[in-house]
């Protein structure tokens, strides 16, 4: 899309805010926004990286063209677009990508991730602000500095009141629109694409939108628009996402999804190792995934579960999230350790297995007791196992209150490699373990993290970590797990004694 009317930001304003290029020949040219998700990952529109070439990004940059101190330029191995982006629809439905980077980001005061806006609501945000590099005026040059401008959130059937009459606008569920009354000369153009609204929600900062797009022209007759984040959780294309939320859209291949589709409501207490791993989110807390209880003071999930968030918890004892249980105990992650191994960017994503830890020890009781984890001496060939988790209950359906139980049988991993080998990057190795009973049975999103169970003398022994699976949850492929029984002696060095 294309800010026209701002003024200059300073320099540590915005440290999510990075400049996505172009390169040609020797090279490279400003040619939209993106925002930092994470150190590995940037968000940007979908029609920002719709065309070949090379791309890079420069973050901690104020003046455009400009070397600083704190700059950080970094190449682009890939970009994923959302899977129902429609560059030529109308309205530009789900314009949105995620793009991996090459090297991390080092964060500090300039360069650093912001947080998404997960409610919808718009009582609670206060003083949204886009910002970017994108023309002043329609026919003007790019400006030098950033700009940042003040903008005022409308209601969707207002934007849409605003751009009925003209041809090929369309306002969804899945937009925000952003509109001051003319004569204000606030408007995003050409240039800001990609780049962030940012609003305050309980004074903090979250991102809010994604500019998509507006009149060509830049004029401030009609509303900015712009992707709504909170619409896709994870910022997350489903056609690349794992079971949690956002954060590693490279983790899973080209139809893999993060994975309870198929199952039923679990008995409380029967499950007294599952917790849940959440976020911290303008005041609110909010689960991501699934997770393990080891010990009185540590827990295991995926790898690709950490990493993305400041601010995050456990909860233990649970089994209605939007509830306080009984037993239901909270604790501050402290730490995280991934394995040194873990690849959120190869095939098969090996190795995604990680250790939380927190400093007060939690009590054992009937409902809050660590796992029995599998020490390899059985194969656990053809028996029906357990998925357990909050995940989705249908592929882009809402996400289970209660946790889930599901049956399913352990497969092969022979059995397993042959399903997935049509799809690109889903490679199992040993230390996968799959599970498979046909259609209509599947982890999914949210369900990342959790434990799979299979039962030894009438007992439950804690066999995988939920990894990864097929994106739309429908059970046509088996989901893939992280096995235990491959990681014991790194979870007894790693994680803390109780």
């Amino acid at each position: 899309m294309r800010i026209a009317r701002d003024v200059k930001t300073t320099l540590s304003e915005h440290p999510y805010v990075c400049s996505l290029q172009l390169g040609f020949i020797t090279t490279y040219s400003h040619t939209c926004g993106a925002v930092v998700y994470n150190n590995k990952t940037i968000i940007t529109a979908a029609h920002c990286v719709d065309s070949p070439g090379t791309r890079r990004v420069q973050c901690g940059l104020h003046r455009i063209n400009d070397q600083n101190d704190f700059q950080a330029t970094v190449a682009i191995n890939r970009c994923k677009v959302h899977e129902h982006s429609n560059p030529d629809g109308a309205g530009y439905p789900n314009d949105l990508a995620v793009c991996e980077l090459a090297t991390p980001l080092t964060f500090n005061d300039y360069v650093s991730a912001i947080d998404i806006d997960i409610d919808t609501a718009s009582s609670a945000r206060q003083d949204c602000k886009l910002s970017g590099w994108g023309k002043n005026v329609d026919v003007g040059s790019l400006p030098h500095h950033l700009q940042t401008v003040s903008m005022t959130e409308i209601t969707n059937s207002r934007c849409w009141t605003l751009w009925q009459s003209v041809r090929g606008a369309a306002i969804y569920d899945t937009n925000i629109c952003f509109f001051d009354e003319p004569g204000q000369e606030k408007q995003a153009c050409r240039g800001d694409s990609g780049g962030p609204v940012r609003c305050s929600r309980d004074g903090r900062n979250v991102l809010t939108g994604i500019t998509s797009w507006g009149i060509s022209t830049c004029s401030d007759d009609y509303p900015s628009v712009y992707t709504r984040v909170s619409n896709h959780p994870a910022s997350q294309p489903a056609m690349t996402v794992r079971l949690c939320q956002i954060h590693d859209v490279f983790a899973s291949a080209e139809d893999v999804d993060n994975l309870i589709v198929g199952g039923s409501a679990a008995t409380y207490g029967d499950h007294p190792y599952m917790c849940s791993y959440q976020v911290l989110s303008g005041g609110s807390w909010f689960h991501i995934c699934g997770c393990i209880l080891y010990n009185t003071r540590s827990a295991l999930t995926a790898a690709h579960c950490v990493g993305s968030y400041t601010t995050t918890r456990v909860q233990l004892g649970s089994h209605v999230l939007s509830r306080t249980d009984t037993y239901q105990v909270e604790r501050s992650v402290s730490k995280y350790t991934s394995h040194p191994s873990y690849s959120g960017s190869a095939a098969g994503y090996p190795n995604d297995i990680a250790v939380l830890e927190w400093t007060s020890p939690v009590t054992m009781n009937n409902y809050v007791r660590g796992a029995t984890l599998d020490d390899g001496s059985a194969s656990w060939a053809g028996q029906n196992c357990e998925l357990i988790g909050w995940g989705r209950l249908t592929g882009g359906g809402s996400s289970a209150d209660t946790l889930q139980k599901l049956t399913i049988g352990k497969i092969t991993n022979a059995d397993c490699s042959s399903r997935w080998s049509g799809v690109s990057g889903a490679t199992i190795n040993a230390n996968h373990i799959c599970f498979y009973t046909g259609t209509g049975k599947s982890a999914c999103n949210g369900d990342s993290g959790g434990p799979a169970a299979c039962f030894r003398n009438g007992s439950r022994v804690i066999v995988g970590v939920t990894s990864w699976g097929i994106g739309t949850c429908n059970g046509s492929y088996p989901s893939v797990y992280t096995r235990i029984s491959k990681y014991r002696s790194w979870i007894t060095s790693t994680a803390p004694s109780s």
